[in-house]
């Protein structure tokens, strides 16, 4: 009963940190939970169409720098 979601849970929980400035990078079916949970979920550019729907920023795939592109999207890096 664990997911990717459970688990930014606990480490927000046992810090006390809220939900409100959490991001998270995605691709798949099993990312769906994980979206539902933070604020600014980010979709990558080879991620499936429901991904990319629940997603606040669409960046590029995974094999063209997705990751570092997705947090200069955010605003985390520039």
């Amino acid at each position: 009963n664990t997911s990717k979601a459970s688990g930014i849970k606990k480490l927000l929980d046992i810090n006390n940190i809220s939900t409100e400035n959490t991001y998270a990078f995605g691709d798949s079916f099993n990312d769906l939970e994980m979206f539902q949970l933070v604020q600014n979920p980010v979709a990558m550019g080879n991620a499936v169409e429901i991904i990319k729907k629940l997603a606040k920023y669409v960046t590029s795939s995974n094999d063209e720098a997705g990751i570092a592109h997705g947090l200069q999207l955010c605003g985390l890096i520039s």
